[in-house]
């Protein structure tokens, strides 16, 4: 019998003890969220039951729970019960019952379900039952068996008045609507003892079926392979987690109530059950009780099985590394089937777990291998890499022949009277001299001999004893046969190849086994020279003086593509992004940003009418982002859009895209209902553009600026199908002012609906509640760690004069094109190239090696032509000591004719010289992408000799102060490299001597020096009685004692003719290479008595082979004149 149950929505009340914002009130019969306002473990969640464990509660008693070990549990942590009690007085206690006439508990649920079929199909030998099939009740003193309930009564059937149906229908005229993408059901179950598991010998076999609001059932063999593996002897409860699979969400769309019916009726075996609760989640989000699982999967002789295929309750899977070791995360708490196995080689093993919240299930496996008929060896044929040219191809082919390790009675590859017969595929030729074979003993190799004969493209191979080897291998090499065949993927051989042997301990049978089919790729019409690259010296010539900067210019010209030589076969998926923020309101020309940004949209959609292998989805954003048009109305079936609409398939097209066609029979016309009026259509295509037009149509501004918020969106639309390109368009008029985050108040990165948005705030008394810095860094986070380690291709346009250069970041975070506009016309011709770009779906990516060995990295210098900022940080350049590598991705292909054409690549990079060297070591590597199929060329950039000129230079100047304690030292000057200065300002008295000093390095014989010391105040007077010309020599980094050179000297001037000759000690004095001096000259100030006090400046000029190198300003404060 099937029975319903009628759940009201339930208000949600403050308990602080049994309460959750996803479950409500534990002791209410039921909950349902509100779907409108989904929560933060799912869009819409429905209960069924109250979570009180059967009445036995959660904490232990004497009269609910025996045993010593017992845990306090959560129920949703996954963790099982202590074992409790039966109730009904069986068990000596009466604290619960579980009695039919209860009518407070919803139909289903709290109370023992025995299978409908114990008691009517025959006993077969063995078959028990457990002590909930022959539970008893007490009335008055004396102990009765409480009647029988089964999953055929009205009150053994669960239902969940879910209204999906309605709810669907109440938002289909809502932006956005609500969908169903997921789906989960999680149960709390007790005393299941199926398949011989407890108490039940023999045990009970479940079948599970779903029933709709037309009593139609539909068997769900993924759930009860799930019931089928429980053992809760005990009786102990624990979780289910079960994710609906996608082939039964229809059964929640098109119904209000869904029906569960959990019975056996065929086994005869007597096992009750009991459900606590039921709860369905709708796009489960983050569920907070989570596990971890991890193990080995191993064969039966403990070696590891790589590549092997595990998988939990059908929804967390994964594969083994090369130790057989897996692991999967954030798996959701209660029971799992945990399966494994590799296809064609170890057959599959499903063993039940628990998964416990926080914490990590260790689960092994020990997989059977597969045999037949051909298990004493293992044949492998692999193809290596195009050894020739696109158009004239040339493969090496090898066929391995291994012992079968992963049969324990197979020893050495023991085989006799071999034969390999290999006939090759038209599209190619056997190079005849090609022929090699390799044979393996203990792992080693040694070249052999094997008879080779070839009859046209028939290839034998002939070898006899194997003896104790562990493996031969067979090799030839084969190449394109002619230019004229088309482009795609060939198998190299006609049929299988073919080995027929003889065991040698069994040399009666003969035995034939097939070698795998292999492809290769057939290539033509990529030119061989991807790229043209060019280097020079920006602005000047090869000659660089030392420690002067230069710019070195780079410049990779991508070479055209003949359009009839590249397939594009993969299906594409756009989404549009569109700024709905209030400032979208402001004019250009008269005219609306957003209405210019609709009539856009409107004619990028248009482009891809007629393509079929174009889906476009809408997504608008302004505080938060929000889908208005997904690819879950679009055809994932693939309607060809240019399929013309009859009498016979408008039905199926319009519940197909749930809309409304009317056929005008008379007229033989078509309309679709759409915005309060009909269209007038006539193919797939029509309903598709009308739809996302009508929704563009319906945009408004509003609100603002949520960047990030809108690629999040973007992306978690764009995960499906893997061989899909995906495209994201996201248009701005400004820069980030909102930012999401989730219920832990970190930064909103995953799926689903934002916790909270914050949102900049501009006060009309001119305070601003400041959230750009915040949204700024949200926006980069999202697309750097969503979309830049993704394959989506992104494009962000800014519309505007405010848009902002932080949205160029934006774009080089998600690795990704930025494009500025300014107007209606311009945002035209971008969205127009945009277009161009994904009809080609063709891309590259460079990488780029360059080694300065007499430079100095400066910085990057911006593209030419502002597609790419290739700034100084790690998304471009990685910089090591000379050497300087980066790469630059998303270079994109237009159409043009019949090529495909992409712009060069301009950038330059600052350096500074240190020494003379050549530039020769500069290479970029090119890769075009062509659905997975890429061509690549490696090319160095021209030589560029770099001359480095030494000068000589001046190293410091300031006041020298004589020290005889710490040697002579230099205070002040802008070109101190000491930190001894201690003012700007110097005290100095009247008529006392002075000494200024300039430090240079010399590094050329023919030095040209010329020293220049003024006054900005008539009132200082620089008296040049006794003015002095010393030269002291700096070694090792000690001043000399004594000047190498004195000489007396005009002070307002001295040039190279004040050191030539004698010095006043009759000393010779030259200025030598490489030595680093001390040129020091004495003054005497003279400060006017009536302005003694007054703060006065000596100015220095310091010219060097020609070139001012130094200016030094020092400020004099005059002070008395001594007596």
């Amino acid at each position: 019998m099937i029975f319903n149950i009628s759940i009201l929505t339930f208000a949600e009340t403050t308990n602080k003890d049994n309460k959750t914002i996803t479950d409500g009130e534990w002791n209410e019969k039921g909950f349902k969220s509100n779907w409108r306002n989904p929560t933060p473990q799912a869009d819409y969640v429905v209960r069924v039951g109250d979570i009180d464990n059967f009445g036995v509660g959660w904490k232990w008693t004497s009269q609910n729970f025996f045993g010593d070990n017992f845990e306090e549990i959560d129920p949703f942590s996954g963790k099982s019960t202590t074992g409790h009690y039966w109730g009904s007085g069986y068990d000596r206690n009466d604290n619960f019952k579980w009695e039919v006439i209860n009518t407070n508990e919803p139909n289903g649920l709290d109370r023992i379900i025995t299978v409908s079929g114990y008691g009517v199909k025959p006993n077969t030998s063995g078959i028990g039952a457990d002590g909930y099939s022959n539970r008893m009740s007490r009335i008055g003193n004396t102990l009765q068996k409480a009647p029988k309930v089964t999953p055929r009564d009205v009150n053994g059937t669960i239902n969940i008045n879910h209204n999906i149906r309605s709810i669907l229908q109440e938002s289909s005229t809502e932006k956005g609507g609500f969908q169903i993408k997921y789906a989960m059901l999680q149960m709390f179950v007790d005393d299941f003892q199926p398949n011989a598991g407890g108490a039940v010998a023999g045990g009970a076999i479940y079948q599970v079926k779903f029933i709709d609001d037309d009593l139609r059932e539909t068997r769900i063999p993924e759930l009860e392979d799930l019931i089928n593996h429980l053992n809760q002897t005990g009786p102990v409860g624990k979780l289910i987690s079960f994710e609906i699979p996608s082939r039964y969400l229809d059964l929640l769309r098109n119904n209000n109530d869904l029906k569960i019916n959990i019975d056996d009726p065929e086994t005869g075996a007597g096992d009750g059950y009991a459900v606590d609760f039921v709860k369905l989640l709708i796009n489960p989000k983050e569920l907070v009780h989570e596990g971890s699982i991890t193990g080995r999967v191993t064969d039966k002789n403990s070696n590891p099985i790589e590549k092997a295929y595990v998988e939990v309750n059908g929804r967390w899977k994964t594969f083994t590394d090369k130790n057989g070791t897996y692991k999967i995360d954030n798996v959701v708490s209660g029971l799992a089937s945990v399966k494994s196995y590799k296809a064609g080689e170890y057959k599959e093993q499903t063993k039940p777990t628990d998964i416990v919240d926080k914490e990590t299930k260790i689960l092994n496996f020990e997989l059977e291998h597969i045999y037949n008929l051909n298990n004493l060896v293992d044949l492998d044929k692999k193809v290596g890499n195009n050894l020739g040219k696109d158009g004239e191809e040339e493969y090496e082919v090898t066929l391995d022949i291994k012992k079968n390790n992963k049969n324990e009675n197979n020893g050495t590859l023991n085989l006799k009277d071999c034969v390999i017969e290999d006939e090759i595929a038209d599209e190619f030729i056997i190079k005849s001299d090609s022929y090699k074979a390799v044979e393996f003993k203990n792992s080693k190799p040694r070249e052999v001999k094997v008879e080779m004969e070839q009859s046209g493209n028939i290839l034998k191979c002939n070898f006899n004893n194997t003896g104790d080897n562990d493996g031969i291998s067979i090799s030839y090499k084969i190449k394109r046969a002619n230019n004229e065949i088309k482009p795609g993927r060939y198998p190299t051989s006609r049929k299988p190849a073919v080995l027929e042997y003889s065991a040698i301990n069994d040399g009666n049978i003969r035995q034939k086994v097939q070698f795998p089919q292999v492809e290769v790729s057939l290539l033509e019409g990529i030119p061989n020279e991807l790229i043209s690259l060019q280097r020079n010296i920006k602005g000047q010539s090869n000659n660089i003086s030392q420690g002067k900067e230069f710019e070195v210019e780079y410049t990779i010209n991508p070479q055209p593509i003949p359009v009839n030589k590249i397939e594009n076969t993969n299906n594409k998926e756009i989404t549009l992004v569109i700024d709905t923020s209030g400032s979208m309101e402001e004019k250009i020309n008269g005219k609306s940003k957003l209405n210019i940004m609709k009539d856009v949209a409107k004619n990028f959609v248009g482009k891809f009418e007629k393509d079929s292998k174009v889906d476009i989805a809408l997504i608008e954003y302004n505080n938060e982002a929000r889908s208005l048009y997904s690819f879950d109305k679009l055809s994932k079936s693939r309607i060809d859009k240019n399929e013309k609409l009859t009498e016979g398939n408008i039905d199926e097209i319009a519940k197909h895209f749930n809309v409304i066609i009317r056929y005008d029979k008379a007229n033989g016309y078509y309309y679709l209902y759409i915005n309060n009026q009909y269209k007038q259509v006539y193919k797939v295509s029509d309903i598709i553009n009308e739809s996302i037009n009508a929704t563009i149509d319906s945009l408004s501004a509003n609100g603002s600026t949520n960047i990030g918020d809108g690629l999040r969106r973007a992306y978690y639309m764009q995960q499906s199908d893997s061989d899909t390109d995906k495209y994201i368009i996201i248009m701005t008029d400004g820069k980030s002012e909102s930012y999401s985050v989730n219920n832990n108040n970190n930064f909103m990165i995953q799926n689903g609906t934002p916790y909270k948005t914050y949102s900049t705030i501009y006060y009309s008394n001119g305070r601003i509640y400041d959230y750009r810095e915040k949204s700024r860094i949200y926006a980069n986070t999202v697309a750097e760690n969503l979309l830049g380690k993704s394959a989506i291709k992104t494009f962000v346009v800014g519309f505007g004069e405010g848009a902002n250069t932080s949205n160029q970041e934006i774009a080089n975070s998600a690795k990704g094109s930025y494009f500025d506009t300014l107007n209606e016309e311009q945002i035209k011709e971008i969205y127009n190239k945009i277009a161009k770009v994904v009809e080609a779906n063709v891309s590259a990516e460079i990488s780029f090696d360059e080694t300065i060995p007499g430079a100095q990295y400066i910085e990057a210098v911006t593209r030419e032509d502002g597609k790419h900022v290739v700034g100084n940080n790690s998304e471009w350049l990685t910089i090591n000591e000379d050497r300087i590598t980066g790469s630059l991705k998303n270079i994109n292909y237009t159409k043009q004719g019949d090529y495909f054409v992409a712009e060069p690549i301009k950038f330059s990079l600052k350096f500074k010289g240190k020494e003379s060297c050549n530039l020769d070591k500069a290479v970029a590597k090119y890769t075009v992408n062509k659905n997975s199929k890429d061509k690549s060329e490696e090319k160095s950039f021209n030589k560029l000799p770099i001359n480095i000129t030494k000068t000589n230079n001046i190293i410091k100047q300031g006041i020298f102060v004589k020290d005889n304690k710490t040697n002579n030292y230099i205070l002040g000057g802008t070109e101190s490299v000491e930190n001894k200065i201690k003012t700007n300002s110097i005290n100095i008295v009247r008529t006392i001597k002075q000494s200024i000093g300039i430090m240079i390095k010399v590094n050329t014989s023919d030095i040209n020096i010329e020293i220049e010391i003024d006054t900005e105040n008539k009132d200082l007077k620089l008296d040049d009685k006794g003015s002095k010309l010393n030269v002291h020599e700096i070694n090792d980094g000690v001043i000399s004692k004594e000047p190498v050179f004195t000489k007396l000297c005009k002070l307002n001037k001295i040039t190279n003719n004040d050191f030539v000759g004698k010095d006043i000690n009759g000393k010779d004095f030259t200025f030598e290479t490489g030595k680093t001096y001390i040129i020091e000259y004495i003054f005497v100030t003279d400060i006017k008595e009536s302005n003694s006090i007054s703060l006065v400046q000596i100015i220095n000029k310091v010219k060097i082979d020609g070139i001012e190198k130094g200016k030094l300003k020092i400020d004099v404060k005059g002070l008395p004149k001594l007596e």
